[in-house]
């Protein structure tokens, strides 16, 4: 005769257990929501400047919808050397434009800042007034050693080019004597 088995009989109670013991588990605590970071966007071109014959540096910062900016949400760090300006959580991201190596030193913590339709104005003031910039920022010796170098590949450049003020004079012995 056949006989049941005896796994059959006793699958049932081993589940009915089982579901007893897990139902306060079985609950799960709820996945916790977080906040996504906000993007910081580097603006690094779309600028330009200009200076006064005085005492005053202007930039100009290409800058869509300036005017909607909230002020509030804008920092300006005028240091002798650099600044950095941070405008929080506009269009969904925070923005930055940071400027170091100033070609000359400016009065830290005096500035002007305007919002206009397309545009941030910021205005430094030079800590020497009437001396003139050369450029806004001191260039790197890379920066203008690859400036040397795409002028020599973009023309002949002659022995002429190369001269020195000191040629054919006493100051530099190496030259030959004109």
């Amino acid at each position: 005769m056949l006989r049941e088995p005896d796994v059959l009989k006793k699958a049932p109670m081993h589940m009915q257990q089982k579901s007893d013991t897990n139902d306060s588990s079985s609950i799960r605590d709820p996945i916790k929501k977080s906040k996504a970071e906000v993007q910081t966007l580097y603006i690094t071109s779309g600028y330009a400047w200009t200076q006064s014959d005085s005492s005053i540096i202007r930039l100009y910062i290409n800058f869509e919808n300036a005017n909607q900016i909230n002020q509030d949400n804008c920092t300006l760090d005028v240091h002798s050397k650099s600044f950095e300006l941070n405008i929080l959580g506009h269009s969904g991201a925070n923005r930055k434009f940071r400027i170091n190596q100033l070609y000359h030193p400016v009065i830290e913590g005096k500035f002007v800042l305007k919002f206009k339709e397309n545009k941030i104005v910021v205005r430094l003031f030079k800590e020497t007034p009437n001396k003139k910039w050369p450029d806004l920022r001191i260039k790197s010796t890379q920066t203008i050693y690859n400036h040397l170098e795409r002028l020599e590949k973009s023309a002949a450049l002659t022995q002429v080019d190369m001269d020195t003020p000191f040629n054919g004079s006493d100051f530099c012995a190496h030259h030959d004597q004109r």
